[in-house]
């Protein structure tokens, strides 16, 4: 199949927009009620997706409404509303270090409970790297979730040439 750009251009559009989200959400939130916030980035969202519908969207959601709503309530609407009443309460930088362990702990849960599932070197370093992220970012963040002028990213590129 061919797309109109490039896999890794709309790879790298899909990680801007997700990682200005924590910060975007921050400051949305010192003006309106993070629910109000929530609710408008929501329904934004839903609008700009209208048009990529396929022509049988509509009725498959009629055919399944009762399950689309218990899967939005317990999904989408519970997660966000406690993902948007936290950071009005935290910083940006440490809402996003624990969305960040989420699949690390999906990872450790699976091992746990598919016993067919072994840990091997690529795992345990895989699992290591990610752990090491997520504390990089939550150690490097500033006041209110802002990175601090002197912050570890800026000396990642020099690291490269030295």
């Amino acid at each position: 199949m061919k797309y109109r750009f490039p896999s890794w251009l709309l790879a790298l559009f899909a990680c801007l927009l997700w990682s200005t989200a924590f910060v975007g959400v921050k400051y949305s939130i010192t003006f309106a009620p993070p629910l109000f916030v929530a609710g408008i980035r929501f329904f934004l969202a839903g609008l700009i997706l209208i048009p990529f519908a396929g022509e049988g969207y509509f009725k498959e959601i009629q055919g399944h409404f009762k399950l689309i709503v218990i899967v939005g309530f317990l999904q989408t609407f519970s997660v966000y509303l406690l993902f948007f009443l936290s950071l009005s309460r935290i910083k940006a930088s440490t809402g996003a270090a624990l969305v960040g362990l989420g699949p690390l702990i999906g990872a450790v849960l699976g091992h746990v409970f598919i016993k067919t599932d072994k840990f091997n070197r690529k795992k345990i370093i895989s699992f290591i790297l990610g752990i090491s992220g997520v504390t990089l970012v939550s150690l490097s963040g500033g006041k209110n979730g802002s990175l601090p002028n002197n912050n570890v990213y800026s000396k990642l590129p020099s690291w490269r040439y030295k």
